[in-house]
């Protein structure tokens, strides 16, 4: 059984704690320090499109694993294609306080949307895609962190850790802001990518969410939580609950559950804290009003 690691409800958790849970939770879910980490290329699937607490993850969640990962070993911290929101990488890396992350600790960055790509199957043909670009630096991954914002989202109704996956698909290969991944179904192209290219650890930042017209015209609502997660689909059913929603009526969540993961709460162990919904779920477009509890 695979199960969710759930962080501080604080408000605003400290730095140090948040290093060392999330210190904590790697090391668990891998047996013994050192065995692993010294041999391991470690990649982070950020979300910088801009710098607002409510739309993107703030810059210590790349800085707090490379941390927990010692900047001795490959650590390539990549950052999704900024896909029709502001394509000039440099000034949102810099904006965003990333670079200034990242050169601290000497952490290289790549930009997914131009990297060098590789053709595989599909694993889950959901899609109809039969075959997908993914960028070398993934495929060469021994460990991949998918590091979202918790939010909703107009198209898909939340944008979570499998969500985030979206970013792996470069615009090089499929433009922006990636159609074909749209006209194939959000939902089932998520399932698709998150099955080719797994998820082996989340860190979902909640302390400041995102709730109506998500993922980049809604509005801000303090959360106060971080979800560390081994398992994406309970990561994701997790970060649904404290949003007041449903995951079983989610698709991609739904469907994920059947084979990728964890969905049911009765089988997601729950290590810090507890996932209580909110009295008032999060707002939703008019759309996904269905999806709150």
């Amino acid at each position: 059984m695979r199960s969710w690691r759930a962080g501080s409800s604080d408000a605003q958790p400290s730095r140090s704690g948040k290093r060392r849970v999330a210190r904590d939770w790697l090391i668990r879910c891998h047996g013994k320090e050192g065995q692993w980490l010294w041999r391991w290329k470690f990649l982070a699937r950020d979300t910088p499109v801009c710098f607002d607490p409510a739309k993107y993850g703030w810059p210590w969640q790349t800085g707090t694993l490379s941390w927990v990962v010692p900047t001795a070993f490959a650590v390539i911290a990549l950052k999704r294609g900024l896909t029709g929101h502001q394509r000039d990488t440099g000034l949102v890396i810099r904006e965003s306080g990333l670079l200034d992350q990242l050169s601290r600790v000497e952490v290289p960055f790549v930009d997914l949307n131009r990297d060098d790509v590789s053709k595989v199957k599909v694993r889950a043909d959901y899609s109809g895609l039969h075959e997908i670009w993914p960028p070398r630096s993934v495929l060469e991954a021994d460990f991949i962190v998918s590091m979202p914002k918790i939010k909703t989202h107009h198209w898909s109704g939340v944008t979570l850790s499998m969500k985030n996956m979206f970013g792996v698909i470069p615009g090089v290969k499929y433009g922006w802001p990636k159609n074909i991944l749209h006209w194939k179904g959000i939902e089932r192209s998520i399932v698709a990518i998150c099955a080719t290219v797994p998820i082996d650890f989340v860190i979902a930042d909640g302390i400041v969410a995102m709730e109506g017209n998500g993922p980049l015209a809604g509005s801000p609502r303090n959360l106060g939580k971080l979800v560390l997660a081994d398992d994406p689909v309970s990561a994701d059913a997790t970060c649904a609950r404290l949003m007041g929603l449903v995951p079983e009526r989610i698709p991609h969540i739904a469907g994920a559950g059947k084979f990728l993961g964890n969905l049911s709460i009765d089988r997601i162990d729950q290590m810090v804290g507890q996932a209580v919904s909110p009295i008032v779920p999060f707002e939703v477009v008019r759309e996904f009003d269905h999806l709150q509890a």
